[in-house]
């Protein structure tokens, strides 16, 4: 009888290691993606992007300056980038102006201006794909909010 209890401990017990190893493995991992996001320039997106770059600039004569970059990993055939310049009006965000950018390599980039109104609140809105094969990784992001 006490060989039996002993067994199914025993058999309890390299189960729950297996699932204690893997766990540990899972969480190391997360902790190294967390700790290269926040030592990297930018955001680390997933398997395919490198990194990705979303930034909205005022001057003082009221003209918007949007710039989004992605970078995808060696493998990545194709990169796009949506860009839209946002107004907050109440507490609503509403689409001011639409860009799109697109190339057929691992590295695509956007740059636009559009006069804005001053005193207002402005923010970019940017969708980013990395295109592998026929698979396409998606990231959306907000560049910090801007007065004009």
């Amino acid at each position: 009888m006490w060989k039996k209890v002993i067994a199914v401990v025993l058999m309890i017990g390299i189960m729950g290691g297996a699932d204690i190893k893997a766990l540990a493995f899972e969480e190391s991992s997360v902790k190294e993606l967390q700790t290269n996001e926040r030592d990297s320039e930018v955001s680390i997106m997933t398997l395919n992007t490198a990194k990705q770059n979303n930034k909205l600039s005022i001057s003082s004569s009221h003209v918007a300056t949007i710039y989004c970059y992605i970078a995808g990993s060696r493998d990545v055939t194709k990169t796009s980038i949506t860009a839209t310049l946002q107004k907050k009006v109440g507490s609503s965000w509403t689409n001011v102006k639409t860009w799109t950018a697109a190339t057929n390599t691992n590295k695509t980039s956007l740059k636009k201006t559009k006069s804005v109104v001053s005193g207002c609140s402005y923010r970019v809105k940017a969708t980013f794909k990395a295109y592998k094969g026929k698979s396409c990784e998606t990231k959306i992001t907000y560049s910090t909010v801007k007065k004009g």
